[in-house]
């Protein structure tokens, strides 16, 4: 199956392969589009935290739902549909039929015993000198398309209106053909998959041909009328086909549907209407001045009419942006605006109308190599393109071993379609041209079980499904299993399920995945880091929104130990399903790890917590908190002294809290560095002061898999394991047998 989608290189749409679908129950509003904000009637339902496209600046970026509301921004649209590459070519003579008899067309076809006995095609008009050349078109392509005539016949019609005999009549134009009536039933139920494959002069004469069946001419602008939805689909494809976004609106079951771009263009086809259109002044093709103008204001301030434009939060029109700013600005800021006018996008305004609460909610994800491409269009009520986001989960691509490198500056301006490159996902490296001598070679089981090392090599694992086949490399066992990714893949707030009363299917499902860890590597150790989603993380899970708080900076706010300590629900039904596969089980190689502890009285919390479900540190069962926050750091021994078997460092978020540094944020990242002087300050006093206290130091972070200089300080200070993903542990295994080797000489 493919979808409408766009293309960002091409700048323009372009099929794509589906090549996942999902199907949730989540809370979605209804919000409503159109180009004053006024209309209520042109609905969609969405989740608020969907993305959208939308501009900032001249630069096209996703943005969810909610933010764009909150903002008063408008949303991008695709006001021009790619050609479905047509199984028959239609010509543009048939095309013009379909169009007339899909208005003013009937097919009879009379069933025998076991199979069809007669059809019936019918095309009726009165008889009137305006419509004359429609009819004589429709007969003669008829009759070349077909090889059969339509041959007029009178009829009479009565009906009484107010008791009055009202007598009528009309010409029947009809072709007795059975072969016929067959394959225009089937072409005209095929409709709207036939104008998904017209071309430009095809979708021209369907239209005409509607047009002069059902349509007409008035106020500079053409109407439709349709009773039919496969009809409405079919006018608003060939629309799109030619660049054309109509209104539409809706009287009862008929839909009106009105035409204001190109309609010379459309009328050059009519048989049956004369009349010439105007120029408009205004154009429909419209963007926000606001976010397209806000930070270069004084250089676009035409007879200062665009700064207006910008305070009252209103769309321009393309033309005024061709006529009289284009000439007004600097060369750089001329192509950026081109780029975005000759771009298939335009914008209209976006309104919440209502709370619709848990619905079914479905999720496309189409085939794409780079982050925006991952989109697809979405129809309104009223068939307004709109253009949205992938809200797909983010594919585990180290644990699959598929390399990726994500967060690229210009990846997707500077590499064209058809480039042939190679990937370092390791160190995020990509190189043109084919294989070069830095991309990494995976090595089996047998050759690397000579590097034997004294420090613990261990995985990062999220995926239950692959912890049999990651088993199976010569690892020491999990020093990271991750637990937000199972209970994503639960998918509903485990409060919720409290209060509903199915606690019992957030514990059963926890401890199933945890018994395939545990079982997979038994007797190796598997360290189990309880939960530590954020809010925003949260609020994404059904029933989400009811429990959490929206916060800032949900980076430094409810979450790890201080949740646990707070509410201690969730966190009690983690350690249900711990003692479980411990107990009931009999895996003794699971043991826990708690994240994001910020202070010393924090983590004595947390261990009545434990003691209160039975959990007490054993030989077999330790536990073991992340070091990923400066305080951690400056009072280590402090922590150590309350009584945990070891410690784990999260060196992406101690990285980002050293240095004060959001690396998702492009515009500080450049300044996230785990080899700053500060950093390995940090992370040698942790391994030091850890094993002045004897107890175990690993690292659980990305640090590891990127620098191999890293690997061979940690090891010169005497950590005792480093837990990679699971497409390097070959890699760094070799990396520490090296540096133990050098260490002993």
């Amino acid at each position: 199956l493919s979808i409408y989608s766009y293309d960002f290189r091409k700048s323009k749409p372009s099929w794509k392969k589906i090549i996942s679908t999902q199907k949730n129950r989540l809370d979605a509003i209804t919000v409503s589009v159109s180009q004053t904000g006024r209309v209520t009637h042109n609905t969609i339902n969405v989740t608020p935290d969907h993305k959208f496209f939308t501009f900032k600046g001249r630069a096209l970026i996703k943005k969810t739902l909610d933010h764009i509301l909150a903002s008063n921004e408008a949303i991008c649209l695709v006001d021009k549909l790619p050609r479905m590459k047509p199984a028959l070519e239609t010509s543009n003579k048939l095309a013009y039929l379909l169009g007339a008899f899909c208005t003013d067309g009937n097919i009879y076809l009379h069933k025998g015993i076991h199979s069809w006995r007669r059809g019936t095609v019918t095309f009726t008009q009165k008889q009137c000198e305006y419509k004359q050349d429609f009819i004589e078109t429709v007969s003669e392509y008829f009759l070349e398309t077909f090889h059969q005539e339509l041959r007029p016949r009178l009829k009479t019609t009565h009906s009484y209106i107010d008791g009055r005999l009202i007598i009528g009549g009309a010409t029947d134009h009809r072709c007795y053909s059975l072969s016929v009536a067959l394959e225009m039933k089937e072409l005209l139920r095929s409709l709207t998959i036939l104008a998904s494959s017209f071309s430009e002069e095809a979708a021209l004469n369907f239209l005409a041909g509607v047009i002069d069946g059902d349509g007409s001419f008035s106020s500079n602008r053409i109407q439709i009328y349709a009773s039919k939805k496969n009809v409405l689909e079919a006018v608003m494809i060939s629309c799109l086909r030619l660049g054309v976004v109509p209104q539409v609106t809706v009287n009862r079951s008929i839909y009106n549907i009105q035409i204001l771009e190109r309609v010379s263009d459309i009328l050059a086809f009519s048989r049956k209407i004369k009349a010439k259109p105007t120029e408009k002044i205004h154009g429909n093709k419209l963007f926000a001045a606001r976010q397209i103008f806000i930070d270069i204001a004084d250089e676009v301030n035409y007879k200062g009419r665009v700064k207006t434009y910008i305070k009252n939060n209103l769309l321009i029109d393309s033309r005024k942006i061709k006529q009289n700013i284009l000439p007004k600005v600097n060369e750089l800021l001329r192509v950026e605006l081109n780029e975005i006018l000759e771009s298939s996008l335009r914008m209209q305004r976006i309104k919440k109308e209502k709370d619709l609460g848990l619905i079914d909610v479905y999720n496309i994800e189409v085939e794409a190599d780079n982050e925006m491409d991952h989109n697809y269009i979405v129809f309104t009520s009223k068939y307004t393109p709109l253009l949205v986001s992938n809200s797909h989960a983010a594919i585990v691509s180290r644990e699959l071993g598929i390399p990726a490198v994500v967060g690229t500056e210009n990846g997707t301006e500077v590499l064209k379609e058809g480039a042939v490159v190679t990937i370092n996902g390791g160190l995020g490296e990509v190189y043109k041209g084919g294989i070069v001598k830095s991309a990494p070679v995976a090595e089996s089981v047998v050759t690397t079980e000579r590097y034997k090392t004294a420090t613990k090599v261990y995985v990062n694992l999220a995926e239950p499904e692959l912890a049999d086949k990651v088993a199976q490399k010569y690892v020491d066992g999990v020093g990271l299993l991750r637990a937000e990714f199972i209970m994503a893949g639960i998918g509903t707030h485990p409060k919720k399920l409290i209060h509903d009363g199915k606690k019992e299917v957030f514990v059963d499902a926890l401890a199933e995945a945890l018994e395939k860890f545990c079982t997979a590597f038994n007797p190796r150790p598997v360290i189990y880091r309880a939960s530590d989603f954020k809010t925003n993380e949260y609020r994404g899970l059904i029933g989400g929104k009811e429990y959490e708080p929206i916060e800032p900076n949900p980076m430094l706010g409810y979450r790890g130990a201080f949740r646990y300590m707070h509410d201690p629900e969730v966190f009690n039904l983690e350690l249900e399903a711990i003692k479980r596969v411990r107990n009931k089980k009999n895996l003794k190689n699971l043991s826990l790890m708690i994240p994001f502890v910020r202070t010393v009285r924090e983590l004595r919390e947390v261990k009545k917590i434990l003691s209160k479900n039975d959990l007490h540190r054993s030989p077999s069962f330790h536990l073991l908190m992340m070091v990923e926050i400066p305080s951690n750091v400056i009072l280590l021994d402090k922590f150590i002294e309350e009584g945990i078997d070891g410690v784990s460092i999260g060196s992406n978020d101690l990285t980002m809290l050293i240095l004060g540094t959001d690396r998702d944020n492009s515009e500080v990242a450049s300044e996230y560095d785990e080899q700053n002087e500060a950093v390995l300050w940090a992370l040698e006093h942790i391994v030091k002061t850890s094993h002045k206290h004897g107890i175990t130091s690993g690292i659980c972070g990305q640090a590891p898999s990127l620098y191999p200089d890293l690997v061979e300080k940690l090891v010169n200070w005497g950590i005792t394991s480093i837990s990679v993903s699971p497409d390097v542990v070959d890699s760094v295994r070799k990396t520490v047998a090296a540096a133990e080797k050098k260490l002993l000489k």
